[in-house]
């Protein structure tokens, strides 16, 4: 079985955001997962302006919206950590393929580099395969915020997948 681990903050998450998880869903097929982990908002909260902040609960409500036709994607709250969460799942994982999540996107891929031998270290019988996904747009959740801001309708709709409304999108942030 393949299971990919994507982490992050994702406040709010964006069609970048979604167009990465799609991949992986395609990638693992059918009898794989795709699990996303979301910052837990004592971690790190976002500012849209002075009175709206996006929590986690928040992003995990929009990214389930954005996914809801990926039947093997399952977005969690993390406990810790969303990177600490992808390691210490994988490492109970059991024999598994684990695909760690990453873009060519700044520093994703470096969060990965130790994880094969951290596993084994730990016991794990999981096996790491690096697959990076591909970045169509350089898309960014602080534009974003300062979209939904504005209330500039014609950039927030960039922002978000095409299978979303945008007054759907509006309605889970406000």
């Amino acid at each position: 079985m393949k299971i990919a681990l994507i982490p992050g903050s994702f406040k709010p998450p964006h069609r970048g955001h979604y167009e990465m998880i799609h991949y992986y869903s395609n990638l693992v097929g059918n009898d794989g997962k795709v699990i996303v982990f979301v910052s837990d908002p004592k971690q790190k909260v976002r500012m849209i302006d002075d009175t709206r902040f996006v929590t986690a609960d928040v992003s995990i409500k929009i990214l389930q919206k954005y996914c809801e036709n990926l039947k093997n994607v399952e977005i969690r709250k993390s406990e810790v950590s969303p990177v600490t969460d992808c390691y210490e799942f994988a490492k109970v994982a059991g024999e598994v393929e684990i695909i760690p999540g990453a873009s060519n996107k700044g520093k994703d891929v470096s969060r990965w580099k130790n994880m094969q031998a951290w596993l084994i270290k730990n016991g794990s019988r999981a096996k790491i395969i690096n697959h990076i996904a591909p970045v169509t747009d350089e898309l960014s959740s602080s534009d974003f915020r300062n979209a939904i801001a504005h209330n500039d309708l014609i950039s927030i709709q960039k922002f978000i997948p095409k299978n979303i409304e945008l007054r759907e999108l509006l309605s889970l942030i406000s």
